[in-house]
């Protein structure tokens, strides 16, 4: 398999590489990567002995082996995770996509492979974790990519409600940023260092693929250290592929200063062992840092002939933002047209409903009334979000949480496909050390596509809404204590 960038992606830098040379004067920038565009490629197309899985052996092995001290340890680079990582909030994204920049640019210095690009897992497509990262040896020597402490084995299939096909095009379809990729911390108000793992509200990516993944796996990949297991890395790309196919249907990631001007410093190296800083501006698009995706088609310049007019093989073509309408732009979560909240002290208790009614007034209709209300303020339709915040975790995480609306016969067994049924999200890492690394975490919700189900069954939500939690185990045996608590179910209108 050829690594090398095509010469169309080449002609395509001859804009890119001068504006960046513009930008050098800048004090904090993305480090330049010679070489040209490396492209990450899905690890179910690529062969066990092919060379992107043959480096990646290599390159585990050789950090695995350096002392303790040098920048490009393996432990150590899983410490840079456990000490810096963002989670539940609007840093997620960039941060792990200066991360995994990081990760490759290691294994180029450390293998001597400058054409290395990480491959990606689509656990869509491919729900199981890829052969490549199971059996104790590979070609007669131990297999780097192994990771002993994994609570499933090669057979276990990720369930398509965290997964599945429905979940991302749920995802994809989102247009506001902070519902996509987690919202801002709340009350943030400036730059300082201080709101990288400060929480916001998980948004779908991270609250539903993200999360469970790490949940279902356990050992290592379900704890701060998780970049020990190197298939943190391909499950990582994948996130990081599904915000770059984002990005190039036009939608917009945010132009609030508060994320394009935070600089994430001291926590990423160069292949010197070096640090590099960058703001989370310059992680917007992926080729000034020196790679794309095989499902990302670029736009190049007309060429002639048959080539010019058909898709790439193995490439899901995305459509570019002069095909499509223009993103749709919400009213921000820290500022809604109507917000309506309700405290709740009653825990979730496994395979048991535990619900949270909000009440608009004391009309017949409040609900109703409000959302006409929200209507008329912002002259266009509106969109009804729940945030469930100021969750305590259950002690073990092991639990998967299904949302529903105003449903009368909720019980474990009502599927995901009821017109009541909202979303799922799941936990990551143990509760004690969530809390104390990052607060009580919050998620959020959009219930409109609910709404409008309800609707269209003639099940027309007009007086009070109620928000439902039911909790199912992802896994049988072991530790059963997976009771948590939603602190706050607030109602936003935007």
């Amino acid at each position: 398999m050829d690594f090398n960038t095509t010469r169309r992606e080449v002609l395509r830098l001859g804009a890119v590489l001068p504006a960046m040379a513009l930008a050098s004067a800048a004090p904090v920038r993305a480090q330049t990567i010679p070489g040209g565009i490396r492209t990450r490629r899905n690890v179910a197309n690529l062969d066990l002995d092919g060379p992107e899985l043959t480096t990646y052996r290599e390159g585990v092995r050789k950090m695995m082996a350096r002392p303790a001290g040098d920048p490009h340890n393996w432990v150590r680079f899983a410490q840079t995770h456990r000490d810096f990582c963002p989670h539940g909030n609007w840093y997620f994204l960039p941060w792990h996509r200066a991360y995994l920049v990081s990760l490759e640019e290691a294994i180029r210095q450390v293998t001597g492979k400058e054409e290395f690009a990480l491959p990606y897992w689509n656990w869509t497509d491919n729900p199981q974790v890829p052969a490549a990262f199971w059996g104790a040896t590979f070609d007669g020597q131990p297999n780097s990519l192994l990771d002993t402490t994994r609570k499933i084995d090669a057979t276990y299939t990720f369930p398509p409600e965290y997964v599945g096909q429905n979940v991302i095009d749920r995802i994809m379809d989102e247009t506001d940023f902070e519902l996509f990729a987690s919202s801002r911390p709340i009350g943030q108000t400036d730059t300082n260092d201080l709101w990288l793992r400060r929480r916001g509200a998980s948004g779908d990516l991270e609250q539903l693929p993200h999360n469970s993944v790490h949940r279902f796996m356990r050992g290592n990949m379900g704890s701060f250290m998780s970049p020990l297991d190197p298939v943190f890395w391909l499950h990582h790309c994948n996130c990081d592929r599904i915000w770059a196919e984002w990005h190039a249907q036009g939608r917009v990631t945010t132009s609030d200063s508060l994320w394009r001007d935070f600089i994430f410093s001291g926590q990423f190296v160069k292949r010197d062992g070096s640090d590099f800083a960058l703001r989370a501006s310059d992680t917007i698009e992926t080729t000034p840092l020196g790679y794309r995706y095989d499902t990302v088609v670029l736009p190049v310049p007309p060429v002639a002939g048959m080539e010019n007019l058909l898709a790439p093989q193995n490439v899901r073509p995305v459509p570019r933002p002069s095909l499509i309408a223009p993103s749709i732009r919400t009213q921000p979560l820290q500022s809604p047209l109507e917000l309506f909240g309700q405290s709740n002290s009653q825990p979730a208790l496994l395979r048991k409903e535990t619900a949270v009614p909000l009440t608009f007034g004391d009309a017949p209709d409040g609900f109703l009334a409000v959302l006409k209300q929200a209507r008329e303020k912002k002259g266009q339709p509106v969109r009804v979000i729940a945030r469930i915040s100021d969750v305590t975790p259950p002690s073990n995480e092991d639990v998967g949480v299904r949302v529903f609306l105003n449903c009368d016969y909720l019980s474990p067994e009502v599927p995901i496909n009821d017109p009541h049924y909202v979303g799922s999200f799941a936990f990551f890492m143990t509760g004690k050390e969530m809390v104390e690394k990052f607060g009580r975490p919050s998620f959020a919700f959009d219930l409109t596509p609910t709404l409008r189900r309800l609707n269209a069954a003639k099940r027309t939500v007009s007086d009070q809404l109620v928000v439902q939690f039911m909790p199912l185990e992802l896994s049988k045996g072991g530790d059963q204590d997976l009771t948590f608590t939603p602190g706050k179910v607030d109602i936003l209108f935007l």
